[in-house]
């Protein structure tokens, strides 16, 4: 009976009978190859952490502020300046200027390449230059976040020399405040400076321009001088106005004397020969003066083609001829001399004449003097339109002084706030020597040096007894060969 079963047999039997107790008596049958493998793998992975150069990294923590750097001011204009209050828009140029290569060359050259890797120059194949070797391996070593939401940023820098580490954050934070300055500073004060000068000159030339045209034209108040006239117009159309009133009364005056005349007699009798012929001929005028009132009455009620104007009309007449012919029979027998009543009205009516004829000068003289007032009135328009330009002229060069000194005053301070490095960045925590390194982690080598021992002994026990072949206790032998133990000898190969 053959004790060695084949490779397929042996394969299927560990496969059907394999137990704990099994992997146990592998264990424990191969325990000084295991213990071994343990101790060669830790043994390796303390030379590995105590072999590797040790990583320090030393930490600083800058704030970004709001402040001066993030206001928008228009270069022209009077817009007042806007504050920018978006954190990210202000804390990614400031990663970007603490990442940027300016900043990391001055920091290598101010600790030196020799320094800071001094195994740059034991290289033989090198094909760039020390200081670009130099800033590709500070930028690999060089970490900058923004800490959460916040404006505060992080630097880190990894080094295998503590204080070279804690140098470069401290001098790459310095190199920032002045980067940051440089770039948000504002180099105006000069130019701005030119033009307050530029723009005080205009304004004395845009106030001289103005007064020689206030003094040439004799312009003291527009707008008291403009009132005066209107004042003056509208004096000037009162009195016209009440002229053309008492012409029109005279008028009306001259017209009531002369139909007084038509009715009176130039000639009165002074001694009257028949006194009776002399009474008829005074009832019959006052027949006819009664008949003419009547008639201006019914004119007001009928129309002139009426027949009772008409038959008036012929009454009239016919006193009118009676009257002529009782005059000429007292021609010879009355003797006549001139009505004082008539002399008196032809007096009033010549006179009436005479205001008349005054006031129709008068009122050409204010027709005149108001055309005078309207050219004045005219050419003070005009003279305003220019006077209008040059002030809006003077008050824009001053509107333009008074901005760009303000300006100016803004970019002085700006100025002194830069050349004494007043910034709205600052550093929260420098970066202190640091103590512990992060690299290696000697604690986790080990334990993954201890693990990968035991895995390994493990698989090496059950790899070798898998092709070593046989059996491992008397049972497996008894149940795959059908027939009982009757006693079992240790095997020592």
């Amino acid at each position: 009976m053959s004790t060695h079963p084949s490779q397929s047999s042996r394969h299927n039997h560990e496969i059907d009978y394999f137990s704990i107790r099994d992997i146990l008596t592998i264990l424990f049958k191969h325990r000084y190859e295991i213990i071994a493998i343990f101790v060669f793998f830790t043994i390796i992975s303390l030379i590995i952490s105590m072999k590797m150069t040790p990583i320090y990294r030393a930490e600083s923590s800058l704030m970004v502020k709001v402040g001066r750097e993030h206001m928008y001011s228009a270069e022209v204009g009077d817009q007042n300046p806007k504050m920018v209050f978006d954190l990210e828009t202000l804390i990614d140029p400031e990663i970007t200027i603490l990442t940027s290569r300016d900043l990391s060359r001055k920091v290598v050259e101010a600790i030196g390449v020799k320094n800071l890797y001094p195994e740059i120059f034991e290289e033989n194949e090198l094909t760039i230059s020390p200081l670009e070797a130099a800033l590709i391996n500070f930028s690999g070593n060089l970490s900058v976040t923004r800490s959460g939401k916040s404006n505060v940023i992080l630097v880190n820098f990894e080094h295998a020399i503590p204080e070279i580490a804690a140098r470069a954050v401290n001098l790459l934070g310095e190199f920032w405040k002045e980067k940051h300055l440089a770039i948000f500073s504002n180099p105006q004060a000069s130019f701005l400076e030119d033009q307050v000068e530029t723009f005080r000159e205009k304004l004395e030339q845009s106030e001289t321009v103005l007064q020689d045209f206030k003094r040439e034209n004799r312009i003291s108040s527009l707008l008291d001088q403009r009132a005066l006239l209107l004042e003056q117009r509208q004096n000037l159309d009162s009195r016209l106005k009440s002229n053309e009133d008492e012409v029109k009364g005279l008028g009306s005056k001259i017209f009531s004397i002369r139909d007084q005349l038509k009715d009176i007699a130039e000639y009165i009798p002074i001694m009257t020969v028949n006194e009776q012929l002399h009474q008829r001929i005074a009832e019959t005028r006052n027949e006819y003066l009664a008949l003419k009132r009547k008639e201006q009455q019914f004119l007001g009620k009928y129309q002139e083609s009426s027949r009772i104007i008409t038959d008036i009309r012929e009454e009239i007449a016919l006193i009118q001829a009676s009257i002529q012919d009782q005059e000429e029979q007292l021609k010879d027998q009355v003797t006549r001399g001139r009505n004082p009543v008539f002399q008196d009205l032809q007096l009033a009516l010549l006179k009436t004449e005479s205001e008349v004829s005054s006031l129709n000068t008068k009122q050409e003289v204010i027709l005149r003097q108001i055309k005078e007032v309207d050219t004045q009135i005219v050419h003070l328009n005009a003279l305003e339109k220019q006077f209008d330009a040059l002030q809006r002229e003077v008050h824009k060069d001053q509107e333009n002084l008074r901005m760009y000194v303000e300006k100016f005053e803004m970019a002085h301070v700006s100025t002194e706030m830069d050349n004494r490095q007043m910034a709205n960045v600052s550093v929260i925590q420098t970066a202190s020597i640091p103590i512990q390194p992060i690299k290696p982690n000697k604690s986790f080598i080990l334990c993954f040096g201890i693990v990968l021992g035991m895995l390994s002994g493990t698989a090496w026990a059950f790899v070798a007894e898998f092709f070593k072949g046989g059996y491992t206790r008397p049972e497996q032998a008894s149940l795959e060969q059908g027939i009982p133990v009757l006693t079992s000898i240790r095997y020592k190969s």
